[in-house]
């Protein structure tokens, strides 16, 4: 059992979902501040 492939898995995974999320809150932030004027 190698930890190390095991952790690098996980740190992508993270990474890939952590992109994604930052993404959605870029997009909502900027579309709440569209609307507010």
């Amino acid at each position: 059992m190698s930890h190390n492939k095991f952790f690098r898995e996980i740190s992508s995974l993270i990474s890939i979902s952590g992109f994604g999320i930052t993404l959605h809150l870029v997009f909502c932030c900027r579309n709440s501040h569209i609307s507010n004027g």
